[in-house]
């Protein structure tokens, strides 16, 4: 039975392709240090925005891939919504400095009917005003299946999509532009859903080669950017709805929070979950550095600590 990197051979029993599996999602996942705890006096900006981003970057998994013009690639996922156009126009802003180049994605879904074609208009016309390359993709996910979960498969849509685009002009990272105010949303939906340390710790700032460089500022943050900026935005109606949870909770239990607690709740949750972030990575670094170190392999292909 062999101790020493046993877990970056594939020759084993099949036994240990699970644990193969295990270690890589311990290392995939990046915790960045006094990232949402930090204590700023100026809303979002240039500076602040590539402060962020060049962390996020630094200990992203990927490394770099040159396309043919010699420089790295960021892929925006544009929706046309507030938080993705202040996103793109970040890091359309901060490209030149940090010497990558920007490319956009947009999926239609065709599920607004004329609302959807007008969100891609939008996102045509912004990344033509930005000198931004823009890849869409049109499904019809107002055909899909009875029983399926709609926003499941539209995210699954979203990011093979991503992928695709990424692998094809290699591309490095992709950014999303999830913000504080989504993570809040999702800790509490964890929380009252009875999950642990890891889902309790919100959205992940990076996830192998998805970046999140907004998950530090609220919405109406954002807001206040692109009300700087001139910016218009479009807004999907179907986020006003109350049928999905994630809408039931940002209209009707976070106002109640606040009201209770004040402003501050926003940022205490943040800060809740930035620690139990801090728990989660340490955990999981000593479990790979405990399996690494005294797993064996026993000859049934179990996993055993000596």
């Amino acid at each position: 039975m062999t101790r020493s990197g046993l877990f970056q051979h594939s020759t084993f029993v099949v036994g240990t392709y699970a644990i193969q599996q295990y270690l890589r999602s311990l290392t995939i996942w990046a915790y960045i240090p006094d990232r949402m705890v930090r204590s700023r006096t100026s809303g979002l900006d240039g500076t602040v925005f590539s402060s962020i981003l060049s962390s996020l970057i630094s200990v992203s998994n990927p490394r770099p891939k040159m396309a043919d013009n010699g420089q790295a690639g960021m892929l925006v996922a544009l929706s046309g919504g507030p938080d993705s156009v202040a996103l793109l126009h970040l890091m359309k802003a901060v490209s030149v400095e940090m010497g990558f180049m920007v490319a956009a994605a947009h999926v239609n879904y065709g599920l607004r009917g004329e609302e959807s074609l007008g969100d891609e208009r939008f996102c045509r016309g912004l990344c033509k005003q930005l000198g931004v390359k823009l890849h869409v993709k049109k499904v019809s996910l107002s055909t899909r299946k009875s029983g399926t979960n709609l926003q499941a498969e539209a995210r699954k849509i979203r990011y093979r999509f991503f992928d695709e685009i990424c692998a094809k002009y290699r591309i490095t990272w992709i950014a999303t532009g999830h913000n504080q105010t989504d993570n809040i949303e999702t800790i509490l939906m964890n929380l009252c859903r009875g999950a642990g340390t890891f889902g309790l710790s919100g959205i992940e700032p990076v996830f192998g080669k998805v970046i999140r460089p907004l998950l530090d500022f609220t919405r109406e943050e954002i807001i206040a950017y692109l009300q700087q900026n001139h910016l218009s935005y479009r807004v999907d109606r179907s986020n006003l709805e109350s049928k999905y949870t994630r809408n039931k909770v940002r209209q009707q239990l976070l106002p109640v929070v606040v009201k209770i607690f004040g402003d501050r709740a926003i940022g205490s949750i943040a800060r809740a979950g930035q620690i139990l972030a801090q728990q989660e990575h340490y955990l999981r670094g000593q479990i790979a550095q405990l399996l690494d170190r005294d797993a064996v392999v026993t000859p049934f292909g179990k996993i055993a600590l000596d």
